[in-house]
């Protein structure tokens, strides 16, 4: 996209547009630079991304006071915003854009990438607690029942849904635990519970044998889900590993020394969350994945006899 040309759609309809081709309102001057930034790809999560990005940019500039605003009269002429409390009716020149589009802050980019992990961060340990609490989004089931039955991935989504619809299978809005009657089902939104997942499928699929790992029923800090006196680090090890498969995870080998997670995603998130909540050592994912590797050698060599 030619960025010596901003579109005209995010200027003023007023009187004297003429006047405004040059400046792009405050409020939109964000979506402006994102437009520059994407071209013309219509993907609205990349669109959105970039706007996020470049309202950082702006904030920061703000903040600093390295943001030149116009304000425009009636009459056609122009002169410097003198912000108040708020800051509408500031307009900002196109020339101005285009340099910070050219020469955004560099510390403006590294608050925009710190708050995408911290964002990112946040979002796995979210996953990680919905999956140690065993729910799951309509899509993530769906998936679940195709991988581990063979059946059609679209057909399974769809029955849950109409269940959903009907009453059928109870489901919850994400981080609530009142039962939740939407109005328009939904694949990534609604979450419904392993044991109603489980119950519908008992009910309406009697054929199919496969079952949602339930979670732990022992609360954070009780006597079940503190490290038992005296567990040795194999007996850690071959108990997070039984939990490990529980949770719908399992290992196989790759070759040589190697090992690779197969099974349920997420399970290795959610027993390394577990572990967190529960006050035990090496919970961290990377000492979850050593131990899991140990305890699945330690069963290969008792399967051999050596």
């Amino acid at each position: 996209m030619d960025t010596q040309q901003l579109p005209q759609q995010l200027t003023t309809k007023a009187k004297f547009q003429e006047t405004f081709i040059d400046a792009i309102s405050l409020a939109r001057a964000a979506t402006a630079l994102a437009i520059m930034d994407v071209g013309e790809n219509k993907d609205s999560g990349l669109i959105w991304a970039s706007e996020v990005k470049w309202q950082t940019v702006i904030d920061h500039l703000l903040r600093q006071g390295q943001l030149p605003l116009i304000a425009y009269h009636y009459d056609g002429e122009t002169g410097r915003f003198e912000p108040t409390t708020e800051l509408q009716g500031a307009w900002v020149a196109t020339e101005e854009l285009r340099h910070i589009f050219a020469n955004p802050p560099r510390e403006a980019i590294e608050e925009f990438e710190q708050k995408r992990r911290d964002e990112a961060e946040k979002m796995a340990k979210q996953e990680a607690d919905r999956r140690a609490a065993g729910r799951y989004r309509l899509r993530e089931a769906a998936e679940e029942i195709a991988r581990n039955t063979g059946e059609r991935f679209g057909p399974m989504l769809e029955k849950l849904k109409a269940a959903v619809s009907a009453g059928a299978l109870v489901v919850y809005e994400p981080g609530r635990i009142a039962r939740y009657n939407p109005k328009t089902v939904r694949d990534l939104y609604e979450e419904a519970r392993a044991a109603d997942l489980n119950a519908w499928l008992a009910k309406n699929e009697p054929l199919i044998t496969f079952r949602f790992p339930e979670p732990s029923n022992a609360p954070a800090g009780s006597a079940e889900s503190a490290t038992a006196p005296g567990e040795t680090p194999e007996q850690r090890q071959k108990r997070r590993l039984a939990r490990f498969r529980k949770l719908g995870g399992d290992l196989e080998r790759a070759g040589g020394d190697q090992w690779r997670l197969t099974g349920m995603r997420g399970a290795l998130a959610a027993l390394s969350r577990e572990e967190k909540v529960a006050g035990r050592a090496r919970h961290d994912v990377r000492d979850v994945k050593r131990e899991l590797v140990k305890a699945a050698e330690s069963d290969m060599r008792d399967q051999n006899g050596s």
